[in-house]
């Protein structure tokens, strides 16, 4: 939509619809970012609670280790090991909820491949059952008149109005 105004901009510019044009485009807007609002939503909550889980076990080992040191069971050369080790492993596995989108993506775009391999047509071009034409006999004159087309997704904008074709015998 922004495209075609764009591209007639003289033509909306001269009928004044500028601020027409900004509404329509505003209100074709409106759903796409409540969508995108919702999944950025979820994405974001997941993340956060990744982060939070990750520092909520630092602080833990942080607390227990403490504890430990005071009662004599570790040393503090042993207590920053089993530190570091535990931090980079929280850090790690909260990084996995990163990719939670990606492979949700992933695990649909392989169902819809799956699902366009697996279709078989009604209709099979490669058949050589029924009535073969011998190429080299067929002559013909094709004319259709009164052609009319709509893409689906824009059905308010006609593409073809009341086209006629003709094709004569013996051309491309």
């Amino acid at each position: 939509m922004a495209s075609e105004a764009a591209g007639a901009v003289r033509t909306v510019a001269s009928l004044t619809r500028e601020d027409d044009i900004g509404r329509i485009y505003s209100h074709a807007l409106e759903e796409p970012l409540q969508i995108s609002m919702k999944s950025g939503l979820k994405s974001q909550c997941l993340y956060a609670a990744s982060q939070g889980i990750s520092f909520l076990i630092i602080a833990l080992v942080f607390y227990v280790g403490c504890l430990w040191l005071i009662d004599g069971r570790y040393k503090t050369n042993e207590f920053f090991t089993v530190l570091t080790s535990v931090i980079f492993a929280a850090i790690q596995a909260g990084n996995v909820f990163n990719f939670v989108p990606d492979a949700s993506k992933a695990g649909s775009s392989a169902h819809a491949l799956f699902r366009l391999f697996d279709n078989e047509p009604e209709i099979d071009a490669l058949s050589t059952e029924g009535i073969m034409l011998d190429t080299s006999q067929v002559v013909g004159h094709i004319r259709m008149e009164g052609i009319h087309f709509r893409y689906p997704s824009r059905p308010a904008v006609r593409v073809l109005r009341d086209l006629t074709v003709d094709v004569p015998a013996g051309t491309l």
